[in-house]
């Protein structure tokens, strides 16, 4: 059964509205279509959802999509709680419920109220990072 949510996620759109062949499109309404694609996945350890995009070469629509099962959040830097990033790479989380997003600007902790960012300046030895896991 996970295996089959994890497939029918991966194989949302930005754009859409209708259920088609057993899968549903989600819009933010009113927008225009986004042009971008899933680049990383994590079903946290209460269920909720977290998808992260990259965009095409404009990066207008990169971002962090959050879904609970009822509604959506989606952070970038333009969203209330603002999340800088480019082309998110890797979704995982700690034991104490923050997510860790790794990009090409470095690694960024969201505790569930606001994003802050490591990067080579703060010590780490790259600011690509292309996987995580959380010990």
């Amino acid at each position: 059964m996970k295996t089959l949510l994890q497939i029918l996620i991966l194989n949302l759109t930005c754009f859409g509205a209708v259920a088609q062949n057993g899968f549903d499109q989600y819009t933010v309404a009113g927008s225009a279509p986004l042009i971008c694609k899933e680049t990383a996945l994590m079903v946290d350890n209460i269920g909720v959802k977290w998808i992260g995009y990259t965009s095409n070469s404009s990066g207008a629509n990169v971002g962090l999509l959050k879904h609970d099962g009822i509604s959506y959040s989606f952070y970038n830097s333009a969203s209330t709680v603002p999340f800088n990033s480019y082309s998110i790479t890797a979704i995982s989380q700690d034991g104490l419920g923050n997510i860790w997003i790794g990009s090409e600007l470095g690694l960024t902790q969201f505790n569930g109220i606001s994003f802050t960012t490591y990067n080579t300046t703060n010590g780490l030895p790259s600011n690509f990072i292309k996987c995580l896991e959380i010990v």
